[in-house]
């Protein structure tokens, strides 16, 4: 069953992710919790859309236009041979997104699958189907929705021509206010229509860190962006929810460093447009990811050193 709480997608206006969706939906929202003494008063958490059961994933390169495209709502349409680690989820209009981050780990937001829930991720229309199951972090709930983390374990490693793995990093030091982000994801090309492409288009744009993770917060696992008022800025769109936030390094490496995660879309909030990623290099992210990892015992890109099928980094 899935409760409906209105979040995420991705939009400088990035476009969409795709999430395939199993039972029905409610609407709910986090509760507004009291800041713990001497914090910044943080706003309320934005409508979340959360599925408890499974997804069946297809990868960008399936579905994305090449990148010789002009801007379309401020959002650059991306090279889908660029992002083979990237994947798209999609039923019933609703949409994720979520990235390989080695040969038998996914990554993605914790309210676009549900907790054991089964998943597919499935290559060439159908014919190659790669299956596994997913695990939220054990912080997330609707009341504390800034853990929005979930790690996938496929039953066999995923193998598939051209395909490698993005890093991740659980280093905080990139986090600062100010720092620039990429992040992408299939959502809408505009927040007041949030309506999606079919077929669905991968865009990456540009985030900007206005707010750290801050323990004792009211929301203590999200950066909050500034808010994306001109076009230079990117925002998440509903259907950008669960792809990966990157810091690009001098040398043009990246490194995922968060999880798109939630969106304010009340434009007569003074926070509109402001975005809202799951960091990964919180305390609670760090025990979710590490623990899942040595239980898992499989290989992350960018924790293991001897991981394999990861990225390469340019020379």
């Amino acid at each position: 069953m899935s409760r409906r709480t209105n979040r995420v997608g991705m939009s400088r206006c990035l476009v969409a992710a795709t999430l395939a969706i199993a039972g029905a939906s409610t609407v709910a929202q986090a509760p507004a919790s009291a800041p713990a003494a001497g914090t910044k008063q943080a706003p309320p958490a934005p409508v979340i859309k959360v599925n408890d059961g499974g997804v069946s994933f297809t990868p960008v390169s399936e579905h994305l236009s090449d990148s010789g495209q002009p801007q379309l709502g401020n959002g650059v349409i991306a090279n889908p041979q660029l992002w083979p680690a990237s994947l798209v989820a999609r039923v019933d209009g609703d949409v994720c997104t979520a990235t390989l981050v080695g040969p038998r780990t996914l990554l993605t937001a914790a309210h676009c699958v549900g907790d054991t829930a089964r998943i597919s991720i499935d290559f060439d229309k159908g014919k190659t189907s790669f299956k596994g199951t997913c695990r939220r972090t054990p912080r997330w709930s609707i009341a504390e929705p800034s853990n929005d983390l979930a790690l996938c374990l496929m039953d066999a490693p995923v193998k598939h021509t051209g395909l490698s793995y993005e890093r991740m990093s659980l280093d905080p030091a990139p986090i600062t206010t100010g720092r620039q982000l990429l992040a992408g994801g299939y959502g809408c090309q505009d927040l007041n229509r949030q309506k999606l492409e079919d077929p669905p288009v991968f865009r990456t744009g540009s985030v900007y860190v206005d707010r750290v993770p801050t323990p004792g917060d009211t929301w203590p696992n999200w950066i909050f962006t500034s808010a994306a008022t001109d076009a230079s800025k990117a925002f998440i769109c509903p259907g950008d929810s669960g792809g990966a936030v990157y810091w690009v390094r001098a040398d043009q490496s990246r490194l995922i460093v968060a999880v798109a995660s939630a969106v304010q879309s009340d434009p007569a909030r003074t926070d509109y447009k402001v975005s809202y990623l799951a960091a990964l290099s919180t305390t609670d992210a760090f025990a979710f990811i590490d623990g899942w990892w040595k239980q898992a015992g499989h290989e992350i890109c960018g924790l293991s050193p001897s991981a394999d099928g990861c990225r390469p980094t340019p020379m």
